[in-house]
């Protein structure tokens, strides 16, 4: 699965694919018919989905949601509130 050993990924055509994914997750498709669709497995979709449902705006580039991932671990209940003005900030581009 994946790219063969020595192939980069196309980080620009990824985030292409995500955003034509949430342009269809917003027109009412599926999930199961999303990812159909622009060739990811259901199990992405889900997370692409739940990311809009969260921020209402558009999908984040894969290197913020790998920072946000990241820092996000181990981090306690009471910094949640810290972490969701932060993710909020670099969603919206005010950091």
């Amino acid at each position: 699965m994946g790219n063969p050993a020595g192939v980069r990924r196309d980080f620009a055509a990824l985030e292409q694919r995500r955003m034509h994914a949430a342009r269809l997750l917003e027109k009412g498709y599926s999930q199961s018919e999303v990812a159909r669709r622009v060739g990811a497995h259901r199990q992405s979709v889900s997370q692409w989905a739940a990311e809009l449902a969260i921020r209402r705006a558009p999908p984040m580039p894969w290197s913020t949601r790998a920072a946000m991932r990241s820092a996000a671990f181990g981090a306690s209940a009471a910094k949640t509130d810290t972490m969701n003005e932060i993710i909020t900030a670099i969603c919206w581009n005010e950091a």
